[in-house]
Formats: structure tokens, C-alpha cells, sequence
């Protein structure tokens, strides 16, 4: 055929596919068109038309030389019509068998080698035509725009459609709603006007959906059957009450979350694991349910739309279920209003008649008796009969109508609704009851009232009785920190004093009711709670409320703990007639219990930092037990050598003074004394270390101090040692020997020049310090002057740090040290009530801190060191007090050669002996410690005798719990001057 025939030829099949497609009315219609003229306006060996289903490719239509796929679905991922909807876009492949967009395995038995696809629908492509050819070749652009034309033109037609099937199915929709709620007005039953809307739409799906409508049961968690007429009777039957869960199908899954839940696979949803054999014996597969609700949003039921294959749900199908759940939830809620009315309705006629113990009373608005039930005759004596058209009043006492309480009864109840009615009332017979109720009025037009009462006469009488014993029991209880709470059984009137609203955070004066109490309890408390004060209030269990809950205030929102216990009382005829009981607000107690439980859940971890402190604790208690022992031996032993140095310093001094010998021997008698001052001085170290040297602590100016010593330290460390003096002039005094403690800073400047053998740093320096808890160095809390000598020399490693302050341990060479330096230090930091702290790091250097405690004096400024005075020649009787005889010997020549008459005793008690046999003295020189009386003793009784008799103690070191600080004393050893300055001062003092 010429090729401007063809043309003409194809021109006219896409003006007839045009006119075709323009006359659809259903998506049917459209493939149908497709199918007969796309072949021929395309020029091609085959087309077909693809329609998207979910995530598969449909191909609902073809027309061709061999067969395709028709009736076929495949995944939208693995088709070329799927790559073409999802792209919006035509694919033209010239050859199939080499392009990897392809399936070769689809169109391996097929005749196609190259193809033209082409989308359809805007937007969203919803579909495909496809046109194939049995050669490979390249599809020229007439031949692509004639498929997409067509293309274009079935979109347009889809379009069309989609406009006429919404109007008609908004129609039908419109119409099938008028007809339900036509039947609603006729008061059809329920399930009839159910399978009216499910055949509805089910008749309105085009996707040949089967409805059903599951209601809601009264319990709320299970759904009966409402409507189903299309599924089969037998699943219908299956799934009459199922449960309401998380996983139970499409429905009980829907109303638990309370939103749509649509499975399009019911074979492979976990949801439907229960369920899913039932399902495919029924042939269901897929199911979309939503939940169907109130005006007020209470979930009534649900919809469900089932389908016979896996498939997911079309737009009109959701539109239909759109309709459903609002037109059902209409049908549903007018349904149950009706049934509760009717319900409430029977059920007050029931109550009304069958109420014996109440009285029921009925008044127009005239206050004209209208209603009597039996209960109200039982009462009051009066008939029926009797009672109607009488006054509302005939049962009211006489003062009350004469007060005129039943006409301002009535305007209380018409004003605010109710009135309540606590009081006395009068029986046919004249006899009075306790009559408790209410009057309301009715909810009529013509106005009216109605009065509710019962015969509570026993319970007034109780209560009578019981307010004074309340009364004591509040006293009580509010003294206590104890709450009461009292329930009237039957009326639940609530009674709670201040201190129990206080528990359920509510003001004092606030009213409460039982509602406050079970809304003021939490959430995980309130079931166990109301089921203990239930079981106490049941005539047949009769339990004892005793239980512990969590309140939430009301006012405040806070948590508190309550302990409540209570019994119900019953009477006579086994009616509780109240409970009450006490409650305590255990807040408190319940936190020290989860503190302890968190203290528990740690105690592993304390435990063994405990241990570690505890290790480290008992490592420096044997330390200070061994420096102890240390100090106790060192102690003993440099008091013995101070008693035997005694004689040998004193006759070396009285031979020097003598001048005996010649030369020689007088070089002899000096070298001796040389050494038996070398020897004293040892001696005072030891003493220093066992913290019983004698001390004359007074407050110290540590600024003054420091600063006076910085000349004199950097003369004994030479040029290669840079000395800092560093402390604040502001300084607070301490509390020391003023002498000892310049003696320990040269000893420390000393010890720290020595570590630095090539130079360095030696930095002295003063601060305040402060310890707020007992310290592993000794110290007690309080407030201390910490003095540091800090060199960058060699340091000390870890062993050598513990052992620095034994006495005789040294890491100086042999004759470079005595090793009492730091022990004499250490024993004066103890001694005055502070410590020696050492830091130390090998190649770092060493940090001495000697910590001493503040004086609240004021400092003294030291005395101008001058010339020694004279001593006054001296005469008169001494009293020589001493065990040892050596000394006593070398003391008598003392006090002789001074120009004393001398009386030796060798101990305290002869000495006295000597008193009592009227010997008078003018001094009296003792030791302080001999066997049985002390120096000290001594001395306190010849006071007694003598106050005007001096006294002079001689004492190795200070006992500080003997030895009186008031005293004068003498330091052994010592020489004659030292002895004749002592004595001088002690006669100058007393007199």
C-alpha cells in the first residue's frame, strides 16, 4: 500500500479510537477500545493493555499475531510495562533479547523481539499500552507518537470515567443513605437495616467486595455479629465473639488500636495467624477493616470489606467504607440509645415497685401526692389509697409544718436541682423515724417532683452515740499524726478530717465524696484498693481493709504513700451499715525503704570500698602502733640515759668550775663534757620523737618566724640552692615551742639541702589550713597552720617514705646523720597536737608540712636576748627529793657549793616523814617521777603546809597528764648555773 495511504488508513483508525474512547463509561470500555483499534492505528504485530494492580502489572487485554500475556500478573519491578508507569514515561527497546530491561524468561515463548510501551493516566500512570513487533527494528517517531496519542487519549478517557463513576456511585451513595434512615424512622430492627447497608454496598463495589458489620459487646472486648448476609454462614458462626486483641485478624486488630487495619495478603499476615485457616477454607484473602464510632468518638464496632483474592484496596473502596462506618455508627448509636432507654426504663419500674426499704414519692408541681410505692407504705403506715392527692407534707412532723420545711424543700430542689432530707418524720401511728433522702425535681414539662427516703432511724441512733467517741478518737488521732475516714454503707457518704483530705492532696475545707477517693488513687493501686474496701464491705467475707497505695493530690499532684486499715459494721440483719478505719501517711517511711533497697542493691560495691578503707585504716594504725611502741621505748630509755647523764654533766660542770687538774686534765674533763652535751642533745631528740620532751607552747608569729629563719637557712645551703621564704604577714598564730619549732625548720632545711646535692630549689613557706573530718595523718577537725619545706631534690621512694620518721633510720652515709631529725620533728608535731605530713616522688622532690594548730591569743614579740643576769648568792635548807642516788648526790654538791644546807630523801613519803617531824625547809627540790608519790604530789602537799616554800621539779621530759604546768621545772640534765638560775626564778616567782 503507498505510504500516503497507510497514512491516511492509520489517521482514521485514531480518529474512530478517539470517537470510541470519548463514548466510554467504564474503565472496561477503555480496554476494550484499546484492544480493537491500537493494533491496526499502530502499524504492529500485537499490543496489549496493562493495568496496575498494587505492586503487579495486570494484562487484562491483548491483540495480536501470537499469544502474550493475557490474564497474567507479574511484579510492577520485573515487567517493562512496570518500569514505564513508574517512570511516567514511553520505553521503546529495538531489540529484546539484548537489553538487560527485558525478563528474558517472559518473553522467551513469545514471537516479540522489539516493543513500544507507552503509560496511561496523569499524574499517576495506572496503566499501560504495550505494542510489539515479531522483528528487531527501531520504532520511528511517527509510530511512538501514534501510541502515545492513544495513550493520551485513553487517559483523557479514564479521566471521564472516573468523573461519571464518582457522580453516580455520590448518587447511589446519597440514595442507599436515604433508604437506610428511612428504615431507622420506621424503627426497623437493627440487623435488618445492617444487611440493607452491607447488600448496598457490596452491590455498589465494582471490585466484588463481601461486607460485614461486628458490633461491639457490652463488656467492650468482644464483637459480635451484626450483619454479614453475603459471607458464608459458617465463618460468620467462627467469628461470633472474638476477642479483642493486638493480633486477632483485621477486626479485633482494628478496634484495639482504634484506627483502619487493611490486610491485603490474609495467607501471609502475621495478624491473621489464628484465623487464616478459616479464612482460606471460606475463601477470604484479603480483609480492610476500620473501626465504626459515636458522635462522641466511642468505638461502636467495626466495617470490614473482605475479597476473594490478595489484593489491595481501590479508592472507591475506601470511599464506600468512608460511607459505611458514618451511616452504620448513625444506625448503631440511635439502636443502643433506644435499648438503654428501654433498659432504664423497665429497670426503674422494677426498682421503684420492688424498693421496700425506700420510699418512692411522686408530686406534682403543687407538691400533690401523684405516686406511693410499697416501699412508702411499708414506712409510713399509709396506703396507697391514703397517700395520693394528699400534701407531699402528710408524713412531716409537726414543727416542720409549722416551719413550713416541705414548701422551701421543694424551692431548694427546684433552685439547685436537689434538696437533701436528714431529719425526723411522723408515721400514721404518731411514731417518729429518721428519715434520709432527697427530693428532685422531675424532668417534665408540667413540673413535679419526686422524693426518695429510707428509714435510717437505728443508724441516727448510732451515730448519736457515736460523735463523742469520734470526738475522742480525732483528739486522738490528730495528736497521733493518724487520719480517720468513715463510709455510711448504702448512701457512700464519705467523712474525712483535715488530715486525711491532706493525704489525697485536698483542702482542708473542700467536700469530698467516694469519687475523690477512688480518682485520687494510682493508677497501678486503685484495682487491689477498691477490691480490699469491697471484700471489707461484703456481709459475706466481712475482710479486714488493711492495704498500702499511692495517692495522686487532686490540688497539688503529688505522690504520697497511705497505709489504711478499717473494718466494715453490720447490722442486725447482716447490712453493712458503714466502714471506717484510720490511715497513716507512710511518704516517708517508704522512702528510707527505697533508699535501703538502693543502698542494698550497692552494698557489694560499698563493701569492698570499706574494705579498702578499712585496709588502709589498719596499715596506719599499725604504723602510729609501731611508732607508737617506738616512742614508748625510745621514750624509756632517754629518760633512764637523762638520769644517768644527770651526775656525769653536773660533776663535769663542778670540775670545770673548780678548775682541778692541771692541763691535760683539764682538756680531758672538757672533752668529756663535750660529749656528754652530744649526748643531751641526742637525748632531747629522743625525747622529741616519744613526744615527751618538756615544752613551753605559747602563740607563735609563724610569719615573723619564717621570715626571721630565711637568713639563716640560706647560709648553711649555699650559692647552688635558691631559698624562698613565702607566708602571708595576716597569718593567725600557732600554738608552739618557739625554740623547738626553729630547731625542726633547720633540721627540714637541712635534710632538704642534702637531697640536692647539684643545686636546686628549697621553697619555705606558711598558710592556713583547715580539716573538716578526722584525718588518716592524726589530725583532728579544726583549724591549723600548715609550715612547708619543699625541695626539688632526689625524693624518697615508697619504701623509704614509710620509714622516714623511725628514729635511727638514715640514707645518709655512716657519720652523716644520727637518723633522729624527722623522728624529732614527728614527735613535736604530735606533741603539740598537729602532724607531720610528707609528699615525695623520686626525681620530683619532697614536700615536708608541718600542720600545727591556731591560737585564738594573740602572739607574743620575743624577748630581746641579752646577757644572762647574775645569780644572787643563795643560802638557806633544801629538801633534795630523788630514788636515784647518783643524782641526788651530784644535786646535794650543787646545792651545797651554791650555799644550801642539804636534807636528802630518796623518795616522797620520807621527805614528808621529815616535815612531820617539824624539820622546816626553804626549798624544795624533787624529782617528778620515783616510785609511789610523785614529784608533782609531793609538791601539792608541802603547798598545803608551806604556800610560801618554793618548789623546783626536775623532770627528764613533760608528762603531760602528771606533771602541773604551773610548776617550775628543771630539765635534766643539767649544770650548776642552769640549776642556781632555776632555783632564782623559782624564789623570785613565789615570793
Amino acid at each position: 500500500m503507498p505510504e500516503d495511504e497507510q497514512g491516511a488508513q492509520t489517521a482514521s483508525f485514531l480518529i474512530a479510537a478517539s470517537v470510541q474512547l470519548a463514548a466510554a463509561r467504564s474503565i472496561d470500555d477503555v480496554v476494550d477500545v484499546l484492544r480493537r483499534t491500537a493494533r491496526a492505528a499502530i502499524g504492529a504485530d500485537g499490543i496489549a493493555v496493562i493495568v496496575r494492580d498494587g505492586a503487579l502489572c495486570h494484562y487484562v487485554a491483548e491483540d495480536a499475531i501470537g499469544p502474550l500475556w493475557c490474564g497474567r500478573r507479574f511484579e510492577a519491578g520485573g515487567c517493562v510495562s512496570g518500569l514505564a508507569m513508574r517512570h511516567g514515561a514511553t520505553i521503546a527497546i529495538a531489540d529484546a533479547q539484548n537489553d538487560d530491561r527485558v525478563p528474558q524468561g517472559l518473553y522467551r515463548d513469545t514471537f516479540v523481539r522489539s516493543m513500544v510501551i507507552a503509560p496511561i493516566g496523569a499524574p499517576d500512570p495506572i496503566a499501560a499500552l504495550g505494542a510489539y513487533w515479531s522483528t528487531v527494528r527501531t520504532a520511528d517517531a511517527a509510530t511512538i507518537e501514534r501510541l502515545e496519542s492513544l495513550a493520551q487519549l485513553a487517559t483523557i478517557a479514564i479521566e471521564n470515567v472516573r468523573l461519571i463513576e464518582a457522580r453516580d456511585r455520590a448518587a447511589d451513595l446519597a440514595a442507599a443513605q436515604s433508604r437506610i434512615l428511612e428504615r431507622v424512622v420506621r424503627n426497623a430492627p437493627l440487623a435488618e437495616t445492617l444487611d440493607a447497608i452491607i447488600l448496598t454496598v457490596e452491590r455498589l463495589s465494582k471490585s466484588g467486595v463481601l461486607g460485614s458489620v461486628l458490633l461491639l459487646d457490652e463488656d467492650g472486648r468482644h464483637l459480635r455479629h451484626g450483619a454479614a448476609p453475603s459471607l458464608p454462614q459458617a465463618y460468620n458462626e467462627a467469628i461470633d465473639g472474638i476477642a479483642i486483641g493486638p493480633a486477632v485478624g483485621s477486626c479485633g486488630s482494628a478496634v484495639h488500636r482504634g484506627e483502619p487495619v487493611y490486610v491485603n495478603d490474609i495467607m501471609n499476615d502475621p495478624l491473621w495467624a489464628d484465623f487464616r485457616d478459616l479464612a482460606r477454607d471460606n475463601g477470604l484473602h484479603a480483609c480492610w477493616s476500620a473501626p465504626i464510632r459515636s458522635a462522641n468518638g466511642d468505638v461502636l464496632g467495626t466495617f470490614a470489606m473482605y475479597h476473594r483474592e490478595p489484593r489491595e484496596p481501590l479508592p472507591s473502596d475506601l470511599e464506600i467504607v468512608e460511607f459505611v462506618i458514618h451511616t452504620a455508627g448513625l444506625v448503631i448509636e440511635r439502636a443502643r440509645g433506644e435499648l438503654i432507654a428501654l433498659r432504664s426504663e423497665a429497670r426503674y419500674r422494677q426498682i421503684v415497685e420492688g424498693a421496700e426499704d425506700f420510699a418512692i414519692v411522686t408530686m406534682d408541681a403543687k407538691g400533690v401526692i401523684s405516686g406511693w410505692n410499697s416501699g412508702a407504705e411499708r414506712l409510713t403506715g399509709y396506703s396507697r389509697e391514703e397517700a395520693l392527692g394528699q400534701p407531699g407534707s402528710l408524713f412531716y412532723t409537726e414543727e416542720d409544718l409549722a416551719a413550713g420545711v416541705f414548701t422551701a424543700e421543694m424551692a431548694r430542689a427546684r433552685q439547685e436541682g436537689r434538696a437533701v432530707n436528714e431529719r425526723w418524720h411522723s408515721r400514721k401511728t404518731g411514731e417518729r423515724f429518721w428519715g434520709s433522702g432527697l427530693m428532685m425535681p422531675l424532668a417534665m414539662d408540667h413540673g413535679g417532683y419526686v422524693k426518695m427516703f429510707r428509714d435510717r432511724t437505728a443508724e441516727h441512733e448510732a451515730d448519736e452515740a457515736r460523735l463523742e467517741s469520734e470526738a475522742l478518737l480525732r483528739l486522738a488521732t490528730e495528736n497521733a499524726e493518724v487520719g480517720f475516714w468513715d463510709v455510711e454503707g448504702g448512701t457512700e457518704f464519705l467523712h474525712w478530717p483535715p488530715r486525711t483530705k491532706a493525704m489525697f492532696g485536698i483542702s482542708a475545707d473542700a467536700p469530698v465524696t467516694m469519687n475523690d477517693f477512688y480518682n485520687g488513687l494510682h493508677p497501678d493501686d486503685a484495682e487491689a484498693t477498691a477490691e480490699a474496701y469491697a471484700a471489707a464491705a461484703d456481709p459475706l467475707r466481712r475482710a479486714l481493709y488493711d492495704v498500702e497505695y499511692r495517692t495522686i493530690g487532686k490540688e497539688d499532684g503529688v505522690v504520697r504513700w497511705v497505709a489504711a486499715k478499717g473494718r466494715g459494721v453490720f447490722d442486725e440483719q447482716g447490712r453493712c451499715i458503714r466502714v471506717t478505719g484510720t490511715a497513716i501517711d507512710i511518704t516517708a517511711r517508704k522512702a528510707m525503704e527505697l533508699e535501703l533497697r538502693d543502698l542494698n542493691e550497692t552494698l557489694e560495691q560499698r563493701v569492698g570500698e570499706r574494705t579498702r578503707e578499712l585496709m588502709m585504716s589498719q596499715e596506719a594504725l599499725r604504723q602510729a602502733q609501731k611508732m607508737e611502741a617506738m616512742g614508748q621505748l625510745t621514750g624509756g630509755v632517754a629518760h633512764d640515759f637523762n638520769n644517768l647523764l644527770t651526775p656525769i654533766v653536773g660533776s663535769l660542770d663542778m670540775l670545770q668550775r673548780k678548775r682541778l687538774g692541771n692541763e691535760r686534765e683539764q682538756r680531758l674533763i672538757a672533752g668529756a663534757m663535750q660529749s656528754a652535751e652530744r649526748a643531751k642533745t641526742l637525748v632531747q631528740r629522743l625525747l622529741a620523737f616519744a613526744r615527751r620532751q618538756p615544752l613551753q607552747s605559747v602563740p607563735v608569729d609563724i610569719a615573723q618566724l619564717v621570715h626571721g629563719m630565711g637568713d639563716l637557712v640560706s647560709s648553711t645551703t649555699g650559692p647552688q640552692i635558691k631559698v624562698v621564704v613565702e607566708a602571708a604577714t595576716d597569718l593567725p598564730p600557732a600554738m608552739a615551742d618557739p625554740n623547738q619549732l626553729e630547731m625542726a625548720l633547720l633540721n627540714l632545711s637541712v635534710n632538704a639541702r642534702d637531697a640536692m646535692p647539684d643545686g636546686g630549689t628549697l621553697r619555705i613557706s606558711a598558710s592556713v589550713g583547715r580539716v573538716a573530718e578526722p584525718s588518716v595523718h592524726g589530725l583532728d577537725p579544726g583549724d591549723y597552720i600548715r609550715l612547708s619545706v619543699a625541695d626539688t631534690g632526689t625524693g624518697m621512694d615508697e619504701v623509704t617514705l614509710s620509714r622516714a620518721v623511725e628514729p635511727f633510720f638514715s640514707t645518709k652515709g655512716i657519720g652523716q646523720g644520727t637518723g633522729l631529725g624527722l623522728s624529732m620533728v614527728h614527735g613535736l608535731a604530735s606533741q603539740l597536737g598537729g602532724a607531720l605530713v610528707i609528699h615525695s616522688r623520686l626525681e620530683v622532690g619532697t614536700n615536708m608540712e608541718l600542720w600545727l594548730p591556731q591560737s585564738a591569743a594573740i602572739a607574743s614579740p620575743p624577748e630581746p636576748k641579752g646577757k644572762e643576769d647574775q645569780v644572787a648568792p643563795l643560802s638557806g635548807r633544801a629538801l633534795l627529793v630523788d630514788d636515784e642516788e647518783l643524782v641526788r648526790l651530784s644535786t646535794a654538791d650543787m646545792l651545797a657549793d651554791l650555799g644550801y644546807e642539804v636534807i636528802e630523801a630518796s623518795s616522797a613519803e620520807q621527805a614528808l616523814r621529815f616535815l612531820d617531824d617539824g624539820v622546816r625547809v626553804d626549798l624544795l627540790v624533787t624529782d617528778h617521777l620515783m616510785p609511789g608519790m610523785t614529784g608533782v604530789d609531793l609538791a601539792r602537799e608541802v603547798r598545803q603546809r608551806s604556800a610560801e616554800t618554793p618548789i623546783l621539779i626536775v623532770s627528764g621530759f613533760a608528762e603531760v597528764e602528771g606533771l602541773d604546768a604551773t610548776l617550775p621545772r628543771l630539765i635534766k640534765p643539767f649544770r650548776k648555773d642552769e640549776l642556781a638560775s632555776s632555783i632564782e626564778r623559782v624564789a623570785t616567782t613565789d615570793r
